[in-house]
């Protein structure tokens, strides 16, 4: 983000006037995304102490925040990494801290401490509002994205990120790649052990899901038992060998269940492999292909990928615990 001049302005030319209370609360409200609120918040910052570093936590009462928005760009910080020197005054809105503005107390700020103060004041006072207003938009958006019984991602979220990863691999021709995932006899799960069971076992695969993938990757909850992992960078091929360490995750975290009575269940899955280079570049086509090769592998007695040259070492079949008859 620019930073405003620091020198006066030449004569004839009149500097932007400083936002006050009444008007910078205006156009704070209007800021329902948190990054907009932070960028809305860095620039009233800027404006009331030029030369300085800007700084805004959103992240509510939390000392050390892992994450820092400033006029230079977001800084995260591991977890109990210190964080670096500031002036800061907190966020608040009925009693309740919901992050802080602040700048950094470096050079750049020197002897301005109590401009710095009253600067940051003014702003927090603003900003509380607006700050409870992005945290109920950022609640409700995760609500509407998220499948509520794995905390995947929907259908919805998914077709969105499918649309905006195929634009960026035909524009960049980079690699893509889709894995579809479906559960192995789970109507059977469901009838023999009970609709309890069913829902566990998928929870059971949404964390094996989100144990293997990367964090650039898109796991979602298409509806039933039915997945699909959304992989930027990624051939086929490599699709393949990453189902193949989530079948492993599967198979290294059975499900005890202790209704009806105690049994031990490993969750199978068929997953198929496919990729946007073999889907000519269409997004309704990589899907269909996954999908095929997510049959293939089902016809073939599931517990495996199809789409590509198959992982590495015998998968045992899957199977339910007999005690659970």
């Amino acid at each position: 983000m620019p930073m405003e001049e620091t020198h006066p302005a030449p004569p004839g030319v009149r500097k932007p006037p400083t936002r006050g209370a009444p008007g910078l609360l205006l156009d704070l409200v209007r800021c329902l995304e948190p990054a907009d609120l932070e960028k809305s918040l860095l620039e009233a910052l800027l404006e009331r102490l030029p030369g300085a570093t800007a700084l805004v936590s959103l992240q509510g009462r939390t000392p050390r925040p892992s994450r820092i928005a400033s006029d230079r760009g977001v800084h995260r910080f591991p977890a109990g990494a210190p964080v670096p020197p500031l002036v800061a005054v907190p966020v608040m809105d009925r009693g309740e801290m919901l992050g802080w503005v602040g700048y950094a107390d470096d050079e750049a700020l020197g002897d301005r401490r109590d401009a710095a103060l009253a600067a940051l004041r003014e702003v927090a006072e603003a900003a509380g509002i607006p700050a409870r207003n992005a945290r109920r938009h950022a609640a409700t958006m995760e609500l509407a994205l998220r499948d509520p019984l794995t905390g995947l991602f929907n259908r919805r979220a998914f077709e969105a990120f499918l649309d905006r990863e195929v634009h960026a691999a035909r524009r960049y021709r980079r690699p893509l790649a889709v894995l579809m995932v479906d559960l192995d006899r789970f109507k059977e799960i469901n009838d023999r052990l009970g609709h309890a069971a069913g829902d566990e076992a998928l929870r059971c695969c949404a964390r094996a899901v989100e144990k293997t993938i990367r964090r650039a990757d898109v796991a979602a909850r298409l509806g039933g038992d039915e997945f699909a992992i959304l992989l930027p960078w990624t051939t086929a091929r490599n699709a393949v060998q990453l189902g193949g360490r989530l079948l492993s995750a599967l198979e290294e975290e059975p499900l005890e269940l202790a209704e009806p009575r105690p049994a031990r269940l490993v969750v199978g899955a068929s997953l198929g492999a496919a990729d946007l280079e073999q889907a000519g570049g269409r997004a309704s086509r990589l899907l269909e292909l996954a999908d095929l090769a997510m049959f293939e592998a089902k016809r073939a007695g599931g517990r495996r990928v199809a789409g590509g040259p198959p992982p590495a070492g015998p998968l045992p079949p899957p199977h339910l615990p007999e005690d659970s008859r």
